[in-house]
């Protein structure tokens, strides 16, 4: 699976693809608008350009969360994984698995000019 979430086909098939998932699923669920609205935020972000945007990959769990150690049940969480190929970001899976904790909504699989690049444009800035 290859899904563009910026395209109006590409919205309906990762929608097709969700609700497949979630099919049986009550909680921590997410829709197709629910994962665009993640993208757009990871690259507000990272703030890199988008050439070195290539080949970043990404593992997000919008509902990550931690549980009391009294809650009975493995709490479940629909995760996505997306790439970014030539400057656009491509759904490559949809799943539901145990939820992250908070501190790690979102994984991050950066390529070495995404390194370079992030850390540039932390080393100056304007107040």
């Amino acid at each position: 699976m290859k899904i563009n979430p910026f395209t109006t086909s590409g919205m309906e098939k990762l929608a097709a693809a969700l609700d497949e998932v979630q099919r049986r699923a009550k909680v921590r669920t997410i829709s197709a608008d629910d994962v665009k609205s993640a993208l757009l935020t990871i690259n507000k972000k990272l703030d890199i350009p988008k050439k070195h945007m290539d080949g970043v990959q990404i593992c997000v769990d919008i509902h990550a969360q931690t549980f009391p150690s009294a809650y009975k049940y493995r709490p479940e969480s629909t995760q996505f994984v997306a790439v970014n190929i030539r400057g656009a970001w491509y759904v490559t899976g949809v799943s539901r698995s145990d939820t992250m904790r908070p501190t790690k909504a979102v994984l991050c699989k950066l390529t070495d000019g995404a390194k370079a690049a992030l850390l540039e444009s932390r080393t100056s800035f304007a107040l």
